[in-house]
């Protein structure tokens, strides 16, 4: 897994943080909650992820969600494992926080 803690790359690289599961707690890790998020699966390069990013983030600010914490990607597949990068499968999360809702909600009586 990895979270992207910068919004772009820069000449100075990006601020990542890398994370594997572990069983059980040791001096040095801590819990990685996100809370609610948008996820997408994409099945394909790597190449492809960066359309991802684009459109979570438009459908997130139509729909009232705000960014609320780093993206992360699970990478399902193992890439040396992979013949051919378009097998790749990659979970794509994006952290939100609803902030307002556009949709007039309808009240039901029952």
């Amino acid at each position: 897994m990895v979270l992207f803690h910068s919004a772009e790359f820069t000449p100075a690289g990006l601020d990542t943080e890398f994370a594997i599961p572990v069983k059980e707690y040791v001096t040095g890790t801590r819990d990685f909650t996100p809370g609610l998020c948008l996820k997408t699966a994409v099945k394909g390069p790597y190449t492809d992820l960066t359309s991802v990013y684009a459109k979570q983030t438009e459908w997130a600010e139509k729909e009232g969600y705000k960014v609320n914490g780093p993206l992360f990607e699970v990478y399902v597949t193992d890439p040396s494992q992979v013949a051919d990068e378009r097998e790749n499968i990659t979970e794509v999360y994006y952290p939100v926080k609803k902030y307002h809702s556009k949709r007039k909600l309808r009240n039901y009586k029952y």
